[in-house]
């Protein structure tokens, strides 16, 4: 997620790359953490757009209203179990509950994760982006190891990348979740 320093606002950004920002410490750079990793995704997401295409622009306005309503619900729900967001890509969202700043290490990482995936579940269950027509998330959960990269500084322009074993493993747990449901790595069964 972009942002401009010194100027960004704070509950938008991820606390990571806010840190960084505000104390000075050299960006671009890179942080290794280990933590539980949630991802959510919404399901048919494309054809939800494509239903508010032929209405018109009121229709779309109103569409991208009620997207910001719902990542503002989900980011609040990830913030009240400790989580922060570290990107969003359209209607996909990837969060980190850091091991060492969770009271117990990484098993209540990820049980803080998993319990706000579920809660997100059923914030979402009955949502509708489009009237008429409930969206439907899959989400994933894993842990391990990631790298945290800030990249950019042109223009002031900062962007927080995320990889390592941590992230493919939600990846491929997102991937193999029904819609409604969430489902762990192999790596949370590991704990």
């Amino acid at each position: 997620m972009s942002r401009s320093a010194p100027a960004f606002d704070q509950s938008a950004v991820s606390s990571h790359l806010a840190r960084r920002l505000e104390s000075g410490m050299a960006v671009p750079g890179m942080l290794s953490v280990d933590g539980a990793v949630l991802l959510s995704d919404i399901v048919g997401f494309t054809a939800h757009v494509e239903a508010m295409t032929g209405i018109g622009r009121l229709a779309l306005e109103a569409f991208s209203m009620s997207m910001a309503t719902y990542l503002d619900a989900v980011i609040r729900l990830v913030h009240s179990y400790g989580g922060d967001v570290l990107d969003i890509a359209g209607d996909s969202l990837l969060c980190l509950w850091e091991s060492a700043a969770v009271e117990g290490g990484p098993r209540e990482a990820v049980a803080a994760a998993a319990a706000a995936a579920l809660a997100i579940q059923s914030a979402v269950r009955d949502y509708e982006l489009v009237p008429r027509r409930s969206i439907e998330t899959r989400i994933g959960v894993s842990a391990g190891s990631l790298n945290l990269t800030v990249a950019g500084g042109i223009g002031g322009q900062w962007e927080l990348l995320a990889e390592g074993p941590a992230i493919r493993s939600v990846d491929d747990a997102e991937r193999r979740c029904r819609p409604g449901a969430v489902t762990v790595s192999s790596s949370v069964a590991a704990l």
